[in-house]
């Protein structure tokens, strides 16, 4: 048995669950175990610099001593065929430059070469069918081809490969394809992974990407602008994480999800628009977003997740709509300047009061509508125009343009004082609304059909209608003066 000990990047109680996550990683950084290599030693004229590790009982590639710089790793060892290379087996051999997998492997493992910075190339055989988690994080890898074979590729297989330049997949492959040498999904709806090594700083998802997958950007960190499809419906957990030349993104109104850490660390992305359509913000959805300085939460998100925008340090202010109804307790931890901006009475309110966030309340916007936009009232007589407002408490302020042809009171009743044309406008008292109706004081009435309104003679009332009072008005053809 060898111990190896597995200080760095991302190891936790939850790597050796094989249950990792990059975003959890990054919280863990620094973090240090144990993890015992089981199984017999083997070494041969082909593994140079040390011992590689096996099962005997199941034939899998156990563990490497970090001295190893080369292996040819035998298709049998003791007459023990190898079938997979297992869970971390050469994690952190910084040494190994090349390495040869026989073909009758059918499986790499979770994080089989993570950390392996000085393995630039490596050639999969073509019995291989499935690739796990992590298992080429921060490898030295240039390029690297998928053989048809291969039907499973695990999440963050090829995260923060800065030298990767390329993803090949074989013509032939059932589950996957490529467009210049940038990961998909067969039929080019899923976006799997852009290496991390492609020097443009730009980049067009195909207008046939319906989703970007889980960890598809993560760590580009060349990449300052990602133009997404307007068909695009979901974007990933970590899909956009580190990618820290980012500087703005525009989700398309499809999206109905962001993922946990979708954006996390994209340390220089100053402004996101989040559309109508979502309606969760996940987990370190914007996480250490550290030049983001504001954003708006659309009507609709229903909810906001933990640490969704924690240690986003120069956010001063958010606005969350009344259709959030949960807000996740670190959602936003470390942010000393920001702002709440929420309405009376909602769920983000009672969440930044509970949590000691400065907030201001959000005024509803006043709207006022006039029933009718023409109205006619005889000389001597009245007639009350009706609005709908809201709120429905705004005190409102009436107006005519011509009090010497119709006066209005308070209360939105005209009295008609000479034959004439005036304007009636209703009005907020803090000026943030108004709507007109046009006027009409006569003798008689002046709609042809008989219909309030009505002055075109079509049998309804439509903008028309008081496009044509204002130029007959306007004209002289009412015969009645205008001011």
């Amino acid at each position: 048995m060898k111990i190896k000990k597995l200080a760095g990047v991302f190891l936790s109680a939850a790597v050796i669950l094989a249950n990792f996550s990059f975003c959890f990683a990054e919280e863990n950084k620094g973090s240090s175990i144990e993890l015992a290599v089981t199984g017999t030693a083997y070494s041969d004229e082909n593994i140079v610099g040390g011992n590689i590790y096996y099962d005997p009982e199941t034939g899998t590639i156990t563990g490497c001593d970090d001295s190893v710089t080369s292996a040819v790793i035998p298709s049998e060892i003791n007459g023990v065929k190898v079938t997979s290379i297992g869970y971390a087996a050469f994690y952190d051999c910084g040494s190994l430059t090349s390495i040869t997998i026989p073909e009758g492997v059918t499986s790499i493992g979770d994080y089989v070469f993570i950390h392996c910075h000085s393995l630039t190339s490596i050639t999969i055989p073509e019995g291989v069918t499935s690739i796990g988690d992590g298992a080429f994080e921060s490898c030295g890898l240039t390029s690297i081809t998928i053989p048809e074979g291969v039907t499973s590729i695990g999440n963050d297989a090829f995260y923060n490969c800065g030298s990767l330049t390329s993803i090949n997949v074989g013509d032939d492959n059932e589950q996957y394809s490529d467009i210049e040498g940038i990961l998909f999904n067969k039929d080019k709806t899923i976006i799997l992974g852009y290496p991390g090594g492609v020097e443009n700083s730009t980049y067009v998802i195909p207008k046939s990407v319906t989703s970007i997958g889980n960890g598809a950007f993560s760590s580009c960190s060349k990449l300052t602008s990602v133009t997404i499809p307007e068909g695009v419906t979901s974007i990933g957990d970590r899909a956009f994480s580190s990618c820290i030349k980012l500087t703005s993104i525009t989700i398309p109104e499809g999206v109905t999800s962001i993922g946990d850490g979708a954006f996390s660390n994209c340390s220089e992305l100053t402004s996101v628009t989040i559309p109508e359509g979502v309606t969760s913000i996940g987990d370190g959805a914007f996480e250490k977003c550290k030049s983001l300085t504001s954003i708006t939460i659309p009507e609709g998100v229903t909810s906001i997740g933990d640490r969704a925008f924690s240690s986003c340090i120069k956010l001063t202010s958010i606005t969350i709509p009344d259709s959030v109804t949960s807000i996740e307790d670190a959602a936003f931890g470390d942010c000393g300047k920001l702002i709440v901006y929420c309405y009376e009475g909602s769920y983000a309110k009672a969440y930044a009061e509970e949590k000691n966030i400065p907030f201001e309340i959000i005024k509803e916007e006043t709207k006022i509508i006039f029933d009718s936009e023409i109205a006619q009232v005889e000389k001597d007589k009245t007639v009350k125009l009706n609005v709908t407002v809201s709120p429905e408490n705004e005190r409102l302020i009436w107006e005519s343009s011509n009090s010497n042809v119709a006066m209005v009171d308070q209360n939105g009743v005209v009295r008609g004082i000479a034959e004439g044309f005036s304007v009636i406008t209703v009005s907020a008292a803090d000026n943030s609304a108004e709507a007109k109706c046009f006027v009409i004081v006569s003798g008689g009435s002046v709609y042809p059909t008989g219909v309030l309104g009505d002055v075109d003679g079509d049998g309804v009332v439509t903008a028309a209608d008081a496009a044509l009072v204002l130029r007959k008005a306007l004209n002289g053809e009412f015969r009645f003066p205008i001011e």
